[in-house]
């Protein structure tokens, strides 16, 4: 079973530049109401218990939280992490503990875009762990290094337009993999799901997404 940690015991409240770590209280009566809008839209929303948990806001922009979603979407990573590990985008590091607990990972090198995002969390890592700030879409891995698990996971929300990154990320990525590397981003798989959908609802009514406009008189 994998343990991911209360991020709100390691990462305290805190703000740098337009970045902004915050904590939030729910309590019995917000995780009843949690509960039932979950029970009604299952597979969709995730309950989310009692407890204290941790917020990433980049501007206005909520990135990630600690949540019950937030750690069951990013299972996958932790499950097959190996060797030595490439991930692009810090957040709160909810994903590196749990990682960095596991004997076959050898180390952990995160790439993370905001220098804000890094003052405020890096810190709190394990010691298997090394940010680098940079843009993966840019940065370059030291000649000669292959990675044996490389994950993205830099986008805010589950949408299918994220795909289009991801597909150049990967082939960017492919020549830094070692032999039967782990690559993968986050809800990636799920993405082309829902995409394979949306392509046959297409195909089975060409008029979906249409609309029509009509005149209206006063």
């Amino acid at each position: 079973m994998i343990k991911f940690p209360n991020v709100a015991d390691l990462v305290p409240e805190g703000k740098s530049g337009d970045v902004e770590v915050r904590h939030i209280e729910v309590d019995e009566r917000a995780a009843e109401f949690s509960a039932i809008r979950a029970a009604i839209n299952p597979g969709r929303e995730v309950a989310v218990g009692v407890g204290t948990y941790a917020q990433l806001f980049v501007g206005r922009q909520l990135m990630m939280s600690d949540t019950e979603a937030e750690r069951i979407s990013n299972t996958g990573i932790v499950h097959c992490a190996r060797g030595h590990v490439l991930i692009a985008g810090l957040g709160l590091g909810m994903i590196v503990h749990p990682i960095a607990a596991k004997r076959e990972v050898e180390s952990i090198t995160i790439v993370e875009l905001s220098p804000h995002v890094i003052k405020l969390v890096a810190t709190t890592l394990p010691k298997k762990a090394k940010v680098v700030e940079g843009d993966i879409f840019e940065w370059k891995p030291p000649v000669g290094t292959k990675y044996d698990t490389i994950y993205f996971d830099i986008w805010p929300d589950i949408t299918t337009d994220n795909l289009k990154d991801m597909t150049r990320l990967h082939r960017r990525y492919a020549k830094f993999a070692a032999k039967d590397a782990w690559v993968e981003s986050w809800q990636r798989g799920h993405l082309m799901v829902v995409k394979q959908r949306e392509a046959r609802a297409r195909r089975n009514n060409p008029f979906a997404g249409m609309v029509r406009c009509g005149t209206f008189r006063s």
